[in-house]
């Protein structure tokens, strides 16, 4: 039998919900078969998470700092608030200008 992160395949497959992403791929809502929606999550106009899901769901498997509030997205941190990345980019330079 097949295993998602733990879960028993039967375990995974009880129920399907649809995802609503996006435009960046990121999930903002759960819709169940019945039509209803089971989860939402919204962010302000630079990614910043509002209300009470806004530590779940960041946009492609990126992390949310409750702490800082920044979205950590594996090579450096991007701060929402300001809607620039916190830290340098790891290839400097060559990523573009937006490097800090």
């Amino acid at each position: 039998m097949g295993r998602v992160e733990g879960w028993a395949q039967g375990e995974v497959d009880v129920e399907f919900f649809a995802i609503v992403a996006d435009l960046a791929g990121g999930p903002t809502e759960l819709i169940t078969p019945g039509g209803e929606v089971a989860w939402t999550r919204s962010t302000r106009l630079y990614g910043q998470p509002v209300g009470p899901a806004a530590t779940a769901g960041c946009p492609l498997g990126q992390v949310h700092d409750e702490d800082t509030g920044w979205i950590y997205n594996l090579h450096r941190y991007y701060d929402p608030d300001i809607g620039r990345y916190a830290t340098p980019d790891p290839v400097g330079i060559t990523g573009g200008v937006n490097t800090a």
